[in-house]
């Protein structure tokens, strides 16, 4: 008996295989309808059994629908055109997840809720070797139940399974840094609306004197000279970056920065990550010192935040609603086989400004390009 179940499976997988593809390339658009289960067992010369487990599979898998006696249709939202999968290397709780990875997938949640067929499929653990969730995307890879997929930084090695490499699906990377093979790439434009936006927000309200805390894993060389030519004083010293593994730590490095008299230290601080956030807070008020009276304390954060709110700070950053919606229309540019930028950023917003609640129908800002 195992041989005949083993050809069995292959039979009806073999079938499913060529439907799906004949979806996938088109030539049975979404919504029209499919031969009847007759016709498929005179078209593949096989049992009716076998087409039923099949179309099965198929429906399982979201490609096809039925209705009643009306007969098989393709889905309205087949998932190689509507289900996007988020790449992440760990999971909520560890050390690589952050509040933007919280915003982003909640902001999936939403949009999956409010819009019809676009669907958000989560892989956490990627930076292992094996898990669960890697095996469902090397599943869903060679199904070819995926639109798209955007990729979180440390999950490289991920893409260049075979499966997922030969699958054809578009990737999209998340700050991938210009000078790498993590192209094409949509990342934030927080260093230059930090020069455009805050750092003379800054100046108009009377500060001279800038330090800034920062994750270490997102360095930026250029800190210091983009703080001097903005008019505004700053030093090596003043330019903190802490560990992911020990953001407590950054608690201490504000009591360095600041536990000086009001003529000696800076009079404003830029929080670089909102993961710093609580601790920031805490180390100033070691210092006796209050946000918005003693220093101005400018924070990027990601739209919806869950940092507290009653701080007198100001908050800026990318809205990941639009983010994520701006990832999908790329992909689907690039599935279509449309030219898009290589390396581009999504706007950021200063909190009074924030848009709510983005929809697919709604107008996005522009995409920033950038030449090099």
């Amino acid at each position: 008996m195992k041989p005949i179940e083993s050809n069995t499976k292959s039979r009806y997988q073999q079938i499913a295989d060529e439907l799906r593809l004949q979806i996938i390339q088109g030539q049975t658009g979404p919504g029209e309808k499919l031969p009847t289960f007759d016709d498929l067992v005179t078209m593949f010369d096989t049992s009716r059994s076998i087409v039923q487990m099949a179309i099965g599979q198929l429906r399982d898998q979201g490609f096809v629908r039925s209705d009643g006696r009306r007969g098989m249709f393709v889905a309205d939202y087949p998932p190689h055109l509507y289900r996007y999968g988020i790449l992440f290397p760990g999971h909520p709780g560890d050390a690589y997840w952050s509040r933007f990875n919280n915003s982003l997938t909640q902001e999936a949640a939403r949009l999956q809720s409010q819009t019809p067929g676009y669907r958000f499929e989560c892989y956490y653990d990627l930076n292992k070797n094996e898990s669960a969730s890697l095996n469902q995307l090397l599943e869903d890879a060679a199904n070819h139940t995926l639109a798209g997929i955007i990729e979180m930084p440390f999950c490289d090695h991920v893409l260049e399974h075979p499966t997922i490499k030969h699958s054809g699906i578009p990737i999209l990377y998340l700050f991938g840094p210009e000078d790498s093979d993590r192209l094409p790439s949509l990342t934030t434009d927080h260093h230059s609306f930090l020069v455009d936006n805050v750092m003379p927000k800054l100046i108009d309200m009377g500060a001279q004197n800038v330090a800034t805390v920062s994750l270490a894993d997102h360095p930026n060389p250029n800190m210091l000279s983009l703080i001097q030519n903005a008019g505004l004083y700053s030093k090596r010293s003043w330019i903190q970056y802490v560990s992911r593994d020990h953001t407590e730590t950054i608690r201490r490095i504000v009591w360095l920065l600041f536990d000086e008299d009001a003529n000696v230290r800076p009079d404003s601080l830029l929080v670089l990550d909102d993961n710093l956030l609580e601790h920031v807070m805490m180390g100033l008020a070691d210092c006796n010192l209050q946000a918005g009276r003693d220093v101005f304390v400018f924070s990027q954060n990601n739209w919806p935040c869950d940092t507290p709110r009653m701080w007198p700070i100001q908050r800026f950053g990318v809205h990941t609603g639009q983010l994520l919606i701006s990832a999908c229309r790329l992909i689907e540019k690039m599935r279509d086989n449309q030219p898009i930028e290589r390396y581009q950023s999504m706007p950021s917003w200063l909190e009074q400004d924030i848009p709510q609640y983005p929809g697919f129908d709604d107008p996005l800002p522009d995409l920033i390009h950038y030449e090099f």
